[in-house]
């Protein structure tokens, strides 16, 4: 008789991930290989392309106001995200335990704060409280752990939540770019530049139209000094979205790092967010 374990480790994590034990005889050590390799697949199948998503259902009209927020966000203005709240609001009204709009709402406030489309208190209280009911609905939703990973690093100073939160986000939506973008967060608070760089470029692999993975992808290349890659991420957010608010600016940073003072200032003079 023979014992064969296998696991899946996270390397980036540092985390088990799925392990399993055979115990067969000698003679049938073909017939192990195939079924530890089928057992492989399914466990990898799972933790790299996700769960089947489990439905969660809600009434056409709840679903149709919450694509309709979300898809708002997109545009990164305050007006879109001041929009993108009241359709989440509306839906939630319609639905109260739909946990998706929920999230939804918690996420709005944590992207819109970013732009001063919400006043702080506001923002913060708001996406706590979305959040926390969000995950009282559905203890998987991937967004809320995202939400609550970005209040307990940008609000609360706890860097042990922030992780622990992340790291829920991605186990339960390894693909989903919003805890792609949340682990980069994290690891930039850690100190870990290059962490964050991969985490932030497979966004833009999974999501190559989203915006603001670009952003983060700039924000890690400046953190390597790795300015002319920075700009040119951000000119690709650009190109995808002109007049989101802070982008200008972000970049125009980039060029006075690169000592282009000259282009820096045309950069600010297209900038559109309030203040800059």
């Amino acid at each position: 008789t023979m014992r064969i374990t296998a696991q899946l480790i996270n390397e980036e994590l540092d985390k088990h991930v799925w392990s399993d034990t055979w115990d067969r005889m000698i003679e049938d050590v073909f017939a192990i290989l195939d079924e530890i390799g089928a057992a492989d697949v399914r466990e990898l199948r799972v933790h790299l392309l996700g769960e089947l998503p489990h439905a969660r259902e809600t009434t056409p009209e709840a679903y149709s106001l919450y694509l309709q927020s979300r898809a708002l966000m997109i545009n990164r203005t305050t007006d879109s995200f001041a929009n993108a709240r009241n359709l989440a609001e509306e839906a939630i009204t319609l639905d109260p335990n739909y946990a998706p709009a929920w999230s939804r709402l918690g996420n709005i406030y944590i992207e819109g704060l970013k732009i001063g489309a919400f006043p702080y208190e506001t923002a913060y209280e708001g996406a706590r409280k979305a959040s926390i009911k969000a995950l009282e609905l559905d203890d998987r939703d991937a967004v809320a752990h995202v939400v609550l990973s970005e209040i307990a690093i940008r609000n609360d100073l706890d860097v042990a939540a922030a992780r622990q939160h992340m790291e829920k986000a991605l186990e339960f939506a390894p693909n989903s770019v919003a805890a792609l973008i949340q682990a980069g967060n994290v690891a930039s608070v850690e100190g870990k530049f290059e962490a964050g760089l991969r985490y932030s470029i497979k966004a833009t692999e999974l999501d190559p139209i989203y915006s603001v993975g670009y952003v983060y992808v700039a924000f890690f290349q400046s953190a390597l000094r790795n300015h002319q890659a920075a700009i040119a991420a951000m000119n690709t957010a650009l190109e995808l979205r002109p007049s989101a608010s802070g982008y200008h600016y972000y970049k125009a940073g980039e060029m006075i790092l690169h000592g282009d003072y000259e282009g820096a200032l045309a950069e600010l003079e297209q900038e559109t967010l309030a203040g800059f």
